[in-house]
Parts: C-alpha cells; structure tokens; sequence
C-alpha cells in the first residue's frame, strides 16, 4: 500500500510539473509573438519576368517588402537600370522603434562619406498610408549624410506617397520623403509627424532637405520640425524644403510648425537658389519665427545674420516667386522673404495676410489658383484653409 501512495504521489508531481512546463511553453510562445520583428520578404511577384518594369511594377504590400527595399542595394536601381515599385496595401510602421538596435528603418538608399547609393527609380504609393515609420539617424555612422524614407533619389519619381506620424531624428540633410532630391520629380505626396535635426544638419525640410534640377508639386505637410538650432554658416530650415536650387516648387502647401532655427529659415523653403521657382504655393505655420534678421553671436564680439522669412530667407540668383501667400498673423512675420538678390518677382505677387482672409477661396481665385481641379476650401478641414483635392 505504501508503494501505491507513493506511485500515486508520483503521477500527481509529475503532471503539476507538466502542467507547469506546458503553461510556461506557451507564454515564452506569446511573449515571443509579442516581441517578433517583422524581416524581409521579398514582393509576391518579385520572381515574374518583366517584374520591377512599368508595366509590372514589384508589389510593396507590407512591412516585409518595406523591409526588403530598404535593406536591399540591389533594389535600388542605378544610372542604367531603374525599378518601379507599387503599394497596394495601408503598412503599420510602428515596429520600426525597436529595428536596428533601436536606429529603426533604414533610410531607401544610402547616403554618406563612404557611400553615394541612391535610389534611381518610381514608387508609386498609390494614396496607401505608411504610418509610423520611425528613423533614428543620430548616432550611427551608417546613415550619415542624407536621411528621410528615402535618402537620396536621383533621377526618380516619387508619385501619391503619404507619410503619416513620421518619426525622424537625424543630421546633414534630413527630410520626411527624402534627404536629397537630385533631378527627381515628387508629385502628391504628404508628410506628417515629428523631424528633429541636431545642430550639425545642414539642410531640414518636412518633405526634402535639399532638391536641386527637381520639381515638388501637389504636395503638403502638417509636419512638425524640431530640434537643436543650428550654428553653421550656411544651415537651412525649411517648412517644406531645407533648400531647393534650379528647382520648382508648385502647388503645395505647409501646414505644420517650426521650432528649430537655422542661419536660414523660411515657412516653405529655407533657401532659395540659381532659377528656381514657387508658385501657387502657402503657409500657415503655427510657430512664431523672429522677424527679419537678428544677429547670432558665434565668438565673443562676432557675429552673423540669421535671416527669416514667412516663404524664404533667401531668394536669389534669377529664382522666383509668384502667386504665394502666407498667415502673418499665425506666422508672426511681415516679411514674406528676408533677402532678394537678382531675383523675379513682385510684392504684390507675395501676400502676408490675416488669417480669415486665408480662408477665404476667393483671394486665391483672384490670383489665378485653380479651385476647379487642384484646390479646394471646407471650414471643417485643415482648419480651414485650402486643401488640394483628392
């Protein structure tokens, strides 16, 4: 009988030890799931034929084939070959904060002192929405120069791209869409969410850091742009583009805030340069930038201009602005732009107005802006002000 009891005794330990062991299989089973990173996975119709081409463009239907284009040099493209990419499908980029030791997504291409590896080629976001994409740049040298979901494109068209709750904190030149635009086309797309640049970055804009031979048109952004001001000499802050240089910025609009301050700022562009233009173009920034031009002590006793302006601090070297307006009671400025140098424009043609006269489709119209097919205007969206159509 004392065997049995024992025997019994045993069966009972042995199944609670069981039953204990299974229990813990499956929450290491849960706590795993929870914390499983997405990886690379290549487009479902990566291995057809004539994939990549126009006419079957590679197919980004999540954060897996996010993954595989931002991790992935071969998919870039080069000079002689271009790839096409279109999202068919909303991603949910919120994982991205633990990617990379914590330096989330990497930027589309690469960028730095040891590397020029562009992007050459079409994404195609197809008004899908990529949210919370996070990008820390700060501290590792492997993004380095140009940062932004893409970080620089060359000779590339980046059509119907939404960035929703973006998160980015990075130096040199730092944009939501793209670091360095060079000879590219960025056509209705938005931005929204936080970009913080350090005081070592050069060029800042919610959409692009710097745009130079490219055109930037039906765009907007209600991003907010943060950070260290800089003290380098030549540092941009733009609300849309850091700088933009034989470029054209067209029926855009920004729509967010400015707390980070360089030697030149402006609401739509930081720095303007060598024939290029704004047209149809507005701000509303929520922030309140100096007014005109204080001085920034950089040594004891030196000194040197930091220049400000509502669409500009600089327009220069034959570029122009038309048909551009801004809130000067929201901006807090009078000054549309700080410095003209050999440039074409007109006062008239740069409005600083009150707020309700923003909001108002008839001041536009008057001024040639298309409310037919590009804007519209509903009290009950963007505050108010114009919006572009769908």
């Amino acid at each position: 009988m004392k065997k049995n009891k024992h025997f019994f005794q045993t069966i009972k330990v042995g199944n609670t030890s069981f039953i204990n062991c299974f229990l813990l299989f499956i929450m290491l089973i849960i706590a795993f799931s929870l914390q499983c990173i997405t990886i690379l996975e290549l487009p479902q119709n990566f291995s057809e034929p004539n994939a990549g081409t126009p006419e079957n463009p590679f197919i980004i239907s999540n954060l897996g084939n996010l993954r595989w284009l931002s991790e992935t040099p071969e998919a870039w493209g080069n000079e002689s070959m271009m790839f096409y990419y279109l999202q068919t499908a909303d991603i949910d980029a919120t994982e991205t904060i633990d990617w990379n030791d914590g330096n989330g997504f990497r930027p589309i291409g690469r960028v730095s002192r040891f590397t020029q590896n562009y992007f050459f080629g079409e994404y195609n976001g197809n008004n899908f929405i990529i949210k919370d994409l996070f990008i820390n740049s700060q501290y590792d040298d492997f993004f380095e120069n140009s940062v932004g979901f893409f970080a620089g494109i060359v000779n590339s068209n980046i059509i119907n791209l939404r960035l929703e709750n973006i998160h980015i904190a990075a130096q040199f030149d730092v944009g939501g869409i793209a670091g360095l635009a060079y000879n590219s086309t960025i056509l209705n797309s938005s931005v929204s969410g936080i970009i913080y640049a350090d005081e070592n970055t050069f060029a800042v804009g919610s959409l692009i850091g710097r745009a130079d031979s490219s055109t930037i048109e039906f765009c907007s952004s209600v991003a907010r742009i943060a950070g260290s001001n800089s003290e380098s000499d030549f540092s941009v802050t733009g609300g849309l583009i850091g700088s933009m240089s034989e470029s054209i910025l067209r029926n855009s609009f920004f729509n967010g805030s400015i707390r980070r301050q360089a030697m030149n700022s402006g609401g739509l562009v930081g720095f303007v340069t060598f024939l290029s233009t704004i047209e149809y173009c507005y701000v509303a920034t929520s922030e309140i930038l100096p007014q005109g031009i204080i001085l920034y002590e950089i040594n004891e006793n030196e000194y040197f201009p930091m220049r400000f302006g509502a669409i500009s601090s600089s327009v220069i070297n034959g570029s122009s602005v038309s048909n551009t307006f801004f809130d000067r009671q929201k901006t807090g400025i009078r000054n549309g732009i700080h410095l003209a140098l050999q440039s074409k424009f007109f006062d008239k043609s740069i409005r600083g107005l009150i707020t309700w006269r923003m909001k108002r489709a008839s001041v536009f119209k008057r001024s040639g802006w298309d409310f037919e097919n590009v804007w519209t205007i509903n009290k009950n969206v963007n505050e108010g002000y114009p919006y572009l159509k769908p």
